[in-house]
């Protein structure tokens, strides 16, 4: 039973492993779309400001 135990919380831990590996890449994906669109934001504002003048 002992041997069980350890195999099934060896398994839990890789999930878990899984799991943090994979929401910390989404996260850091989300931030750089983030970061992404405003630099867009600004730019497209820039232009629109600079064919306006």
């Amino acid at each position: 039973m002992n041997k069980n135990l350890i195999k099934g919380l060896g398994i839990l831990a890789t999930v878990v492993g899984f799991a943090a590996t994979f929401v910390s890449d989404w996260v850091a994906e989300q931030k750089l779309d983030e970061k992404i669109n405003e630099k867009v934001n600004e730019a497209l504002a820039e232009r629109e400001k600079e064919s306006e003048s």
